[in-house]
């Protein structure tokens, strides 16, 4: 589970703990085709093994489930308010560009996240593991000093030159200027926020899948 990412929170962005599919006039030239995984191929109940392709939130949700858990096996006596706490101080910032806009209903596609449209950041579930260290021996978690990491890459401008990655929402104003730099640090999401979004995250819908044929032991 160590160094595994996913963002806080549901919502737009380039995509979730569950990869990213390849809707959208950027997926093609975007998308990874969703997170390889292991797979049953089994719609109601178990049967053969084999590897998948899963893009979702669904998929996210059991990343910051067994975070939870790991925290609570480093340290018992964690109460609800301090695993939230932990989860959001603990998180990487989203990462930024100088060329995507940032994520609003004018903006509905692949935009770029910031703790005001996505919460406090992306989960990294060693620095959690970290705050729940700190906490059992009494001490205070310090976050690392994270670099900025930018996505401005060949692909991305060649996405950006196809035109909007989806059309903006009925009655959304359209977006002026270009999007500056997101912050490079942490974030602060009113933890009832935070947890009614770890909660959505439980309660999604089950990931779009693509399976590969590649059986297990082949």
């Amino acid at each position: 589970m160590q160094g595994q990412l996913c963002q806080l929170r549901c919502g737009g962005g380039l995509g979730d703990g569950g990869g990213d599919d390849t809707r959208g006039t950027w997926g093609r030239l975007l998308a990874d085709g969703g997170l390889l995984t292991l797979h049953n191929e089994g719609a109601q109940g178990p049967a053969a093994g084999s590897y998948g392709r899963l893009v979702g939130t669904s998929f996210a949700a059991p990343m910051v489930s067994g975070t939870l858990a790991l925290m609570l096996s480093v340290h018992p006596e964690l109460s609800a308010q301090e695993l939230v706490d932990g989860l959001q101080l603990s998180a990487r910032p989203h990462v930024g560009s100088r060329l995507m806009k940032t994520c609003s209903a004018a903006n509905p596609g692949r935009c770029l996240c910031s703790r005001q449209t996505c919460g406090p950041g992306m989960l990294d579930t060693e620095q959690a593991l970290r705050y729940a260290r700190a906490k059992a021996q009494g001490l205070v978690y310090q976050a690392p000093q994270w670099s900025w990491v930018e996505l401005d890459t060949p692909e991305l401008v060649q996405a950006l030159a196809l035109g909007p990655d989806r059309e903006p929402s009925a009655g959304a104003q359209p977006e002026v200027g270009s999007a500056t730099p997101a912050s490079a640090g942490g974030g602060a999401l009113e933890a009832p926020a935070l947890m009614l979004a770890l909660l959505a995250l439980l309660f999604a819908g089950a990931p779009a899948q693509r399976r590969i044929r590649c059986r297990q032991g082949a």
